[in-house]
């Protein structure tokens, strides 16, 4: 979970900074509870033209799973699980 919310950050400034989406974030922030980025790839590469030329290997696909895991659980278990570096 570390990881993750060093990856959404990343994200998230990456957005705001690069691709300049500053409306996004604010649409995005008002309108849910709580956002949280993550990257996910069903493939695992790129493919090349139509064929790919690596067996598909999906990367990171259960982490939005993770995310709704971790939000679900009540403002203290969240404090105890982020203090002992879950």
């Amino acid at each position: 979970m570390k990881r993750m919310r060093e990856v959404s950050s990343r994200l998230r400034d990456f957005t705001e900074q690069e691709l300049g989406a500053y409306e996004f974030l604010n649409a995005a922030d008002s309108h849910f509870k709580s956002v949280e980025f993550s990257i996910i790839s069903a493939l695992g590469a790129q493919p090349d033209g139509a064929q790919m030329a690596v067996n598909i290997v999906p990367r990171r696909i259960l982490d939005p799973l993770l995310w709704v895991m971790e939000k679900s659980l009540s403002s203290s278990e969240q404090f105890w699980r982020r203090l002992f570096g879950n």
